[in-house]
């Protein structure tokens, strides 16, 4: 993932989390005219999901091993 991708699911989770998902079931702000039927995205597992999954993402590989050979053990 690039720099550019990630600025842009930040900029997509951050209008998420101030206008909510758009469906009218919303519990965050429900659209005043057209939107889905759908129930809310917005519950707080929906939104951590894509949070972990954008983490994984970017996250490079074997980097708990680096800080686990980094890290004082008593911090472990």
């Amino acid at each position: 993932m690039t720099l550019t991708e990630f600025q842009k699911e930040l900029n997509s989770l951050n209008r998420w989390a101030q206008h909510g998902c758009g469906n009218h079931g919303c519990i965050i702000k429900p659209p005043t005219g057209l939107g889905t039927n759908m129930t809310c995205q917005c519950y707080p597992e929906e939104f951590s999901e894509v949070l972990l999954n954008l983490a994984a993402a970017i996250e490079p590989k074997n980097k708990y091993e680096r800080f686990k050979l980094d890290c004082p053990k008593e911090t472990l």
